[in-house]
């Protein structure tokens, strides 16, 4: 019998889904990849397995619960023992504690737990998000390796200007982080600039993020914007002259589409 909470079984099918998915794709090796997701509607009654300290404090998510990947899991196996790979928490103290509701049997949250925690906070009084999604794309951490892509602007021109359906998931753009040590607090900083503008940004030499109403969505943004750096880099491996949309048509779609060029 699968253990979790019945009453979120329609976000445990989602994150089982998106774990096979990503495995798929070939995004999370081994227990590469982590995820987590806002649940304000959850209610806990029962004491706290586990009460351990944040990496940061993050005060305006006090009292918030969190359904969250642990540190070492592996996607494909999400399904298998959902109460080792993954766990649920509340936000306590002001922000500087967590305690365990429910799974992380033997296991902790994400390393990457500072990067997900700050960008839910940073969005939850702007644009609201309800999950996080980080994974080692394979052709996103390519592009990020070329000279000229290395700036947001210079990703968001190359991964938004050749199909002409890309806005519908990347209207923004794309979010650029260059290097920094995985799990660090300094990544999770430098992170904040990106999603305080972009709903995806690129981990230089490690992944990418990607943020979302739903799992589902988040994950939609990540394989949209794979499939546009796997574009770019096959056309640039042919060497065969080509062209983008150009700034007007793509103005002509966005208005189609949203109603406005911009």
């Amino acid at each position: 019998m699968i253990d979790f909470p019945s009453s979120l079984h329609s976000i445990f099918q989602e994150i089982f889904q998106t774990g096979d998915f990503a495995w798929k794709k070939g995004w999370v090796e081994g227990a590469a990849g982590n995820l987590s997701i806002h649940l304000p509607h959850y209610s806990h009654l029962g004491s706290f397995s586990k009460i351990a300290p944040l990496p940061a404090p993050y005060p305006r998510l006090q009292n918030q619960y969190f359904l969250v990947s642990a540190s070492g899991q592996r996607f494909r196996e999400f399904g298998l023992d959902p109460a080792t790979t993954l766990g649920i928490f509340k936000i306590l103290d002001n922000g500087t504690h967590y305690g365990i509701c429910w799974g992380f049997e033997n296991t902790r949250p994400t390393s990457e737990l500072s990067s997900h925690l700050a960008i839910h906070e940073l969005r939850q009084f702007r644009e609201p998000i309800g999950a996080v999604l980080h994974v080692h794309a394979t052709h996103l951490i390519l592009i990020a390796s070329y000279e000229n892509c290395r700036t947001a602007e210079q990703l968001s021109t190359v991964l938004c200007h050749q199909h002409t359906e890309v806005d519908l998931y990347l209207k923004k753009g794309v979010g650029y982080v260059g290097f920094e040590v995985p799990g660090s607090i300094q990544l999770a900083h430098k992170s904040l600039d990106s999603f305080s503008q972009y709903d995806l940004a690129i981990w230089e030499g490690h992944g990418a993020v990607s943020v979302g109403n739903s799992l589902k969505q988040a994950y939609d943004r990540m394989e949209v914007a794979d499939k546009q750096a796997e574009l770019f880099l096959k056309a640039e491996h042919s060497g065969l002259p080509r062209r983008k949309l150009s700034p007007y048509f793509r103005q002509e779609i966005r208005k189609a589409l949203f109603g406005d060029p911009f």
